[in-house]
């Protein structure tokens, strides 16, 4: 971290004084981060150090991800967003604080954060030697960027380039921003960064936008609104005052809503957030099936105490062997601890473990188990 904050000291030499070599540099510091030492969170570097190009298959372990290492990657990524304008660096920036920020304070527990986020087979936030900090006694340099982090969440939502009325849409979080430049109040609402995934058809992520006014002053504008759409989105869905938006909404890119707006103006916006899989940077042979699955931005994990191997007919068809829980079901887990053998059964409304035998097997002790009346006929 002493070197990240150098990369942002050369952003901003570029921005003050437009020398252009500061620039590249920059530029090809988050690439070449991005592109040969990320993990699947958006957070790089094992105890805090990054080692050698695509070789983060035998990295992954308790010390990974150090929290002030993606805390400053942020910042890079935000000087770099106001360069650009690439929804490359949105999408980068929102898997990032998703994964690598949000999950790093603990919650019930205030004072306590996170050092490392171990991303290691069996590896617990709750041990290794960078664990839970603890409310008085702990003092890492990342219980300073946490503390940070989790007071600017408001941080990077909404971009402007104000000559032209033009309002960029980056994360799709509860907000309200003041527009100065229109003089109108902009009210941000969507059930992100956790949206309901269920076995229903219609599972989808929503947001919605709506121009309102401090004043009884008719206000009207035109201008124009960019709306990011994620690359992990299948397609999205967008209205405008109930009427569809029949622009491009390719995922990856903007949607460019530019016309008159009055006070009262409301965007609708569905995404629908899929399952896929993102191959770890390692180009040695025995990592090629290394991979994290993600829905939408969102990291899923594993609940297991090692490493599990999961063989499918189709690695890459996701959907076809990771299953949504529906949100009515109970899900209810069973934790083994020490050298016991035991192995899941159950009848009716009871459920017990048994020694592991011959016949058992030895695959249920490591499951999450759903608990449900058998089916009668009526």
């Amino acid at each position: 971290n002493t070197h990240i904050p150098e990369v942002i000291g050369a952003a901003r030499r570029y921005e003050v004084l437009s020398d252009k070599t500061y620039q590249d540099a920059v530029e090809y510091f988050l690439s070449l981060i991005n592109s040969t030492r990320t993990f699947a969170t958006g957070g790089s570097n094992s105890n805090e150090h990054w080692g050698d190009p695509h070789r983060l298959g035998d990295t992954l372990g308790p010390g990974t991800e150090e929290t002030c290492t993606t805390y400053n990657i942020l910042k890079v990524a935000r000087h770099l967003f106001q360069w650009t304008g690439s929804s490359g660096l949105a999408d980068f920036y929102e898997r990032a604080i998703v994964n690598g920020i949000l999950g790093v304070q603990r919650p019930g527990t205030p004072g306590v954060s996170l050092y490392m986020l171990p991303l290691g087979a069996g590896n617990s936030k709750g041990t290794g030697g960078h664990s839970w900090g603890t409310p008085f006694d702990s003092f890492w340099c990342c219980y300073g960027t946490a503390v940070e982090s989790f007071s600017k969440l408001g941080d990077s939502i909404f971009f402007e380039q104000a000559k032209n009325k033009t309002l960029y849409v980056n994360q799709y979080v509860d907000a309200d921003l003041k527009w100065n430049t229109t003089s109108l109040i902009v009210q941000l609402r969507s059930n992100f960064p956790v949206p309901r995934w269920d076995s229903q058809p219609t599972s989808n992520a929503t947001a919605s936008l709506q121009l309102v006014s401090a004043s009884a002053i008719l206000i009207r504008f035109n201008g124009t609104i960019m709306l990011r759409i994620p690359l992990w989105t299948s397609k999205a869905d967008i209205t405008i005052n109930g009427k569809p938006f029949t622009g491009s909404t390719a995922p990856g890119s903007y949607a460019q809503l530019t016309q008159e707006w009055i006070v009262g103006a409301r965007i609708d916006i569905r995404f629908y957030p899929k399952l896929h899989l993102n191959q770890i940077l390692d180009d040695r042979d025995q990592y090629k099936s290394l991979h994290a699955i993600l829905f939408g931005p969102i990291l899923l994990v594993g609940m297991t105490t090692g490493v599990r191997d999961i063989k499918v007919d189709e690695p890459s068809n996701v959907d076809a062997w990771v299953k949504p829980v529906n949100y009515s079901t109970k899900l209810n887990s069973f934790q083994l601890f020490g050298q016991s053998n035991l192995y899941l059964r159950h009848q009716g409304f009871n459920a017990w473990a048994d020694p592991i035998n011959a016949k058992a097997g030895t695959d249920g002790p490591d499951s999450t188990f759903i608990l449900s009346p058998p089916l009668t006929e009526t």
